[in-house]
């Protein structure tokens, strides 16, 4: 599966309910030496609630299966701000697998993304540039069969010669700790 790109959604998506504004957990970098810290537990959102991130990005779940990512305007850029969504419930998204995005500049990043599976997502974690971030979990009341992940982090430069560096490895795991689906560019896939 390849990394999808911030500026990859598929334009216009409906909006579903009221928008309710809520603002987002800072990213936590998690050491390899030190015991992981607590996992937030998964947040249930109503359709078309709207989550805030660090970054001024905005994030909802719709009852048809859309993963909505709102991104604002770059200083000096006028006009509406880029609404993008993500079909999670497609033929497109296989089952039991994880996807990624990835949005923002110079002052950070939102990681965010979707799984979709018969697994309850609990936890999911972002590596990137020798930082491990949880990310939030999100999802729909029930049980919808995917839930959405985001969590704020570092920009990050690929290094030409290596070609290593930009792309995150994602990871979601069950309550108890078991994967449930991974994403890796292929010379991490291996880890």
């Amino acid at each position: 599966m390849a990394f999808a790109s911030g500026n990859s959604g598929s334009g216009n998506a409906a909006k579903a309910g009221a928008g309710v504004p809520a603002t987002s957990r800072a990213a936590v970098p998690v050491s390899a030496q030190a015991p992981a810290p607590a996992s937030a537990p998964p947040r249930v959102v109503a359709p078309g609630q709207r989550i805030t991130d660090g970054l001024g990005n905005t994030i909802w779940l719709t009852t048809d299966g859309r993963h909505v990512v709102t991104t604002p305007l770059a200083p000096g850029e006028k006009g509406p701000a880029q609404e993008q969504a993500k079909q999670v419930l497609s033929d497109n998204f296989g089952r039991d697998s994880i996807n990624a995005r990835v949005f923002g500049g110079g002052g950070g990043v939102l990681y965010t993304g979707a799984y979709r599976g018969s697994g309850a997502l609990a936890k999911v974690t972002v590596e990137v540039a020798g930082e491990t971030l949880e990310a939030q979990v999100v999802t729909l009341a029930g049980t919808p069969g995917w839930a959405v992940y985001y969590v704020d982090g570092p920009a990050v430069r690929r290094d030409k010669e290596t070609r290593q560096g930009a792309s995150p490895v994602i990871t979601g795991y069950t309550a108890d700790g078991r994967v449930l689906a991974k994403l890796a560019p292929p010379a991490a896939a291996g880890k």
